[in-house]
C-alpha cells in the first residue's frame, strides 16, 4: 500500500505495457475486472442513463456497455492517464474519453455531460481522501467499487465487509469475489 496517489506516467506505463489492457472487455482475460464492469452495468438503465465515468481507463466498462445496447454518445469517460485515453478512443469509437485530472473540473463535467449515473470503478482506492470526499459528494447517483485486496497503487483496502461498511458508513455487497460495491444515492434538495 501506498501512502501518495500514484502520478498519471505510473499508470501510463502500465497501460502501455500491459497486454491485458489490450484486449478487449473478456472475462477470460480480466477476471475480477470483468466482474466489477459487470456489476456497474447492471446499474444503468442502457436506455435512459447518462454516465459520466470517472479513472475510466482503457475503455473497457464502455465497451461492455456499447456491447449491451447502450448508446455511446451518452457516455464520457475521464482519467488522468493519457495513454489510457487513447486507447479508449480507439476501442469505442463514438465514445466521448477526456484526459484530465479530477476533481478539478467535477462540478464543470457534471453541468455540461448531466450525467444521471457517475461510476467509479476500480478508482477510488487510488486517489486521495480529498478526491474521494468529491466524488462521494456529486449530488448524482454514483455507482462505486473499493477492492478488498492491497496493490502497489492502493491508497486503501477493504479485507472485509465490515471493513468497507464501517470506512464508507453505508452498506456494500459483494462484487465478484475480489470487490465491495455500493451506490450513492443524489442528494435531494428541497425548494427554498
Amino acid at each position: 500500500m501506498i501512502t501518495e496517489p500514484a502520478p498519471a506516467r505510473f499508470y501510463d506505463r502500465i497501460y502501455a505495457t500491459s497486454a491485458g489492457y489490450r484486449h478487449a472487455a473478456d472475462p477470460a482475460v480480466h477476471g475480477a475486472w470483468f466482474d466489477v464492469w459487470e456489476w456497474g452495468a447492471g446499474g444503468i438503465n442502457l436506455e435512459t442513463d447518462r454516465v459520466l465515468d470517472l479513472g475510466c481507463g482503457p475503455g473497457h466498462f464502455a465497451e461492455l456497455l456499447v456491447s449491451k445496447g447502450f448508446d455511446p454518445s451518452r457516455y464520457m469517460g475521464i482519467d488522468f492517464s493519457e495513454v489510457a485515453i487513447s486507447q479508449a478512443t480507439l476501442r469505442v469509437p463514438g465514445t466521448t474519453f477526456v484526459a484530465d485530472e479530477l476533481p478539478t473540473n467535477l462540478k464543470q463535467l457534471i453541468e455540461t455531460h448531466r450525467p444521471t449515473v457517475i461510476t467509479a470503478l476500480e478508482v477510488i482506492e487510488h486517489v486521495s481522501s480529498e478526491v474521494e470526499a468529491a466524488f462521494l459528494g456529486t449530488g448524482v447517483r454514483t455507482l462505486i467499487t473499493v477492492p478488498r485486496r492491497d496493490d502497489a497503487s492502493h491508497l486503501r483496502f477493504f479485507p472485509t465487509k465490515g471493513d468497507a461498511e464501517t470506512y464508507y458508513g453505508r452498506k456494500v455487497q459483494a462484487v465478484g469475489g475480489t470487490h465491495w460495491g455500493f451506490e450513492v444515492a443524489p442528494c435531494l434538495t428541497s425548494p427554498s
